[in-house]
This record gives structure tokens, C-alpha cells and sequence, in this order.
């Protein structure tokens, strides 16, 4: 026999041989164990239901209704610049997105403060302009909702929704 055969004969013993006692107390160590011909009573596990409210689905359904009231207050109103339009807007050097309802008047304010800055003159952001509109935005809600029921119904969901969320961030 060559020294290279029985080097490889060798290996092979080894491995069998290895093989054999990492297996063998396996068997040896199983036993049986006697027959039970019923479990006991005590042995069933009982299944617990929980039902719950998320906090995110609860603002989901605020965010829906939001959304809800505006467009239809935008169906209603006649005047473009008092739209409002909500989305998951990011912040700037964050990218966390919030959601936020804006009128149609504040971003232009905004955007033509931005693009102002950007040409390098002298921005003045007039706030009071938004002030202003926002008074006129909230009149102009209040008559579309006293003139149309299914925008007053969809106050009170928002509202309702709002109460939830509350309440249960409050239990809680």
C-alpha cells in the first residue's frame, strides 16, 4: 500500500470512526416513556384574544378625515387661492415626513420668499398677508359649512376622529 492510500484509508477510519461516536450516545441516551392514555385537564393552554386600537390607525383615520373635509370644501369654494391640499411633506434637513394641510395663499407666500432668496435679493416674507387670508379662509369655511350639510358631516367626523385619538392617547 502506498504512504498517499494510506493516508486517504486512514481519513476514512477516522471520519467512521468519529462519525460513530458522535452518534452512538444519541440511540443510547433515548428512552421511551410511558403512554399517557389522556392528557389532564390542566395541561390545555387557553387562547386570550386582545382587541385594541393602534395610535396609528387611529391618526390615519384623523388624517383621512382632514383630507375628506378639505376636498370638499375645494369642490365648494369658488376662489383657488383659499384651496387647501394636504400631503406628507418633508422638512428641510430631515426626512421625516409630516402631514400638513396648506392653503393654496400660504404657499405662494412661501415659495415666492424662497425663490427670492435663491435670486440673492432682499426676501420679505409677509406674514401679515397670511394672517389676514387665514381669517378670511376660516369665514369662508364657516359659511360653506352653515350652506351645505355634507361638509358639516364632515366637521363632525373630523372631529369625532380627533376625539378617539385623543382619548386614547390619554388612556393610555
Amino acid at each position: 500500500m502506498s504512504p498517499n492510500r494510506m493516508f486517504t484509508a486512514y481519513g476514512v477510519i477516522a471520519t467512521a470512526v468519529t462519525l460513530l461516536l458522535v452518534f452512538t450516545p444519541v440511540a443510547f441516551c433515548q428512552t421511551v416513556q410511558d403512554e399517557d392514555p389522556e392528557p389532564a385537564q390542566a395541561d390545555t393552554i387557553e387562547e386570550v384574544m386582545v382587541y385594541g386600537t393602534s395610535l396609528g390607525r387611529l391618526q390615519v383615520k384623523v388624517f383621512k378625515a382632514e383630507e375628506k373635509l378639505f376636498d370638499i370644501f375645494n369642490s365648494f369654494n369658488s376662489d383657488d387661492d383659499y384651496d387647501v391640499h394636504c400631503a406628507y411633506e418633508e422638512h428641510l434637513g430631515s426626512r421625516i415626513k409630516v402631514w400638513k394641510c396648506t392653503p393654496n395663499y400660504e404657499k405662494k407666500v412661501t415659495s415666492d420668499a424662497a425663490r427670492e432668496f435663491l435670486e440673492g435679493k432682499s426676501f420679505n416674507t409677509n406674514w401679515g398677508t397670511v394672517l389676514i387670508k387665514e381669517k378670511h379662509l376660516l369665514e369662508k369655511m364657516r359659511e360653506q359649512v352653515e350652506a351645505h350639510p355634507e361638509l358639516r358631516e364632515a366637521r363632525n367626523a373630523l372631529v369625532l376622529a380627533r376625539h378617539k385619538l385623543e382619548l386614547e392617547r390619554k388612556s393610555r
